[in-house]
């Protein structure tokens, strides 16, 4: 439960209504009800801080060759307090994490072999100790970085940080709360919110109400393009859900400099 007094979070951060801040069963239902009690994704911002440019000046997740696709080598990260005050926004505006989205197909669920590689890892291999097992269920660890198209809005955004015209996206984290199947078939949830952790300490919501046809499509930002894979950011995703509440693009200067994360 919350202690008595703890306000991280602001107005949007659960907090005991009994007497003396004493946490009840309404707080516990108002607990899930508003989105707290699930797993949290991180921002790229939050774990690899600002993409690294490749050798051509483009932002890509793969610009350090040493490691894999978006891994520590790749980005300045972790975020740290020298690059929140050198940074070019506010900081209620540096998502750090949110509600997190289930993991892609095959990696939604564990198998075997996944789940013996985590037992391992973690030294937890004896039976009935194990920390993992095949047929759990899995989610997105942290968002893929600036990969979404927003050529088609660049005199709204203006400033990109390089020629590609490329923005974040925030598609592992799910404004899932309070959403709704979007057509019979059981399509994507839409029109809900994700509680979202911002480096000033404040917890907000950001709700689904623009992007894809101009309505809400299940993502915060940039969305899904319809039988593709790539991301795209058009104007009523820009200007109502963006603009003025979260960061999408670099946090500092383009830098070649790799962050302090251990390679992986």
């Amino acid at each position: 439960g919350n202690a008595a007094g703890c306000e991280f979070g602001g107005a949007n951060s659960p907090k005991g209504t009994g007497t003396g801040g004493a946490w009840t069963a309404a707080d516990s239902a108002a607990l899930y009800d508003d989105g707290y009690n699930c797993n949290f994704a991180s921002s790229w911002h939050f774990v690899r801080g600002d993409v690294i440019p490749s050798a051509g000046g483009l932002l890509k997740m793969d610009a350090n060759s040493s490691d894999g696709s978006k891994c520590p080598g790749d980005g300045t990260g972790p975020l740290s307090e020298r690059m929140l005050s050198q940074c070019k926004t506010t900081r209620d505006m540096v998502a750090l994490m949110g509600n997190a989205r289930n993991g892609d197909g095959s990696e939604a669920l564990l198998d075997t072999t996944m789940a013996n590689a985590l037992n391992t890892f973690w030294g937890k291999t004896t039976v009935g100790e194990e920390v993992a097992q095949a047929g759990d269920f899995t989610v997105e660890a942290f968002c893929d970085g600036m990969s979404a198209d927003a050529s088609g809005i660049a005199t709204l955004v203006g400033n990109f940080d390089s020629t590609e015209q490329k923005l974040h996206e925030f598609n592992d984290i799910q404004p899932i709360v309070n959403a709704r199947p979007n057509d019979v078939s059981g399509g994507p949830d839409v029109g809900g919110y994700a509680q979202m952790v911002h480096a000033d300490g404040s917890v907000q919501k950001h709700f689904d109400v623009a992007g894809a046809g101009d309505d809400s499509d299940g993502f915060i930002g940039a969305y899904k393009n319809s039988g593709g894979s790539g991301y795209t950011v058009n104007a009523s995703a820009w200007n109502g859900e963006a603009r003025g509440k979260i960061w999408l693009k670099q946090l500092g200067g383009v830098s070649k400099q790799a962050g302090g994360g251990a390679i992986e």
